[in-house]
């Protein structure tokens, strides 16, 4: 029986049709295999608030953002294929991470957007890149190849902005769409389709940007 909440999010499988989730209610990691039995469960290192669904990389290392969105502070929690901590990190130079969300490049490479920077990790935790942002990030960070793209704004826009970065860590905006009401409600989504156009939504507003694909 899992005991899980309104925190937990949907589950990850991998190649192998094993099942990866976050229960929300015990804070912990957990790995069942297709048929539902429990393979192993580890406790996360920072329970509070919410959490991402977790990501698998292609070598079966497990990245997770116990929290998420209501509060500001995110820290990354990656674990072996087996359930074995392998690093985590709240901060880079003094800089706290302040997670929003995190996607993985064609690279093997780990993006990590967060309320005021982004960061760029190797498998190991090694950081290749922390860098501030403009505004702060109000979307999930999708990954095109190696270039990666999210929704930022600032308290006192009245518009979102697009913004791409590219697998050398050069950032530039693409442009600004809808409308902003309400500053409490602008967190927004978005989607890349198969064809390369990027789909951006706050629930009442839709934007699609055609063939957005790799940048150089």
């Amino acid at each position: 029986k899992l005991f899980l909440s309104e925190e937990s999010q949907p589950p990850t499988l991998d190649e192998e049709g094993n099942i990866y989730l976050i229960s929300g209610t015990t804070h912990e990691l957990l790995s069942l295999s297709w048929q539902g039995d429990l393979r192993w469960k580890t406790a996360l290192k920072y329970p509070l608030g919410e959490a991402t669904s977790p990501m698998i990389g292609p070598d079966g290392t497990v990245y997770c953002l116990p929290n998420f969105v209501k509060r500001d502070d995110a820290k990354i929690e990656v674990f072996s294929s087996e359930g074995s901590r392998v690093w985590d990190r709240e901060e880079i130079d003094g800089n706290a991470i302040k997670a929003r969300s995190f996607a993985l490049g064609s690279d093997g490479l780990l993006r990590v957007i967060g309320s005021e920077r982004i960061f760029v990790f190797r498998p190991d935790g090694q950081v290749v890149l922390s860098q501030s942002v403009e505004k702060e990030a109000r979307s999930p960070i999708v990954m095109a190849q190696q270039t990666a793209y999210w929704v930022g704004a600032a308290p006192e826009d009245s518009s979102y902005t697009l913004y791409q970065m590219n697998k050398d860590g050069v950032i530039r905006s693409l442009g600004s769409f809808g409308q902003i009401d309400d500053q409490s409600l602008t967190y927004g989504w978005l989607a890349l389709a198969l064809d390369g156009t990027l789909y951006a939504t706050n629930g009442e507003h839709l934007q699609a940007w055609a063939s957005m694909g790799d940048s150089s």
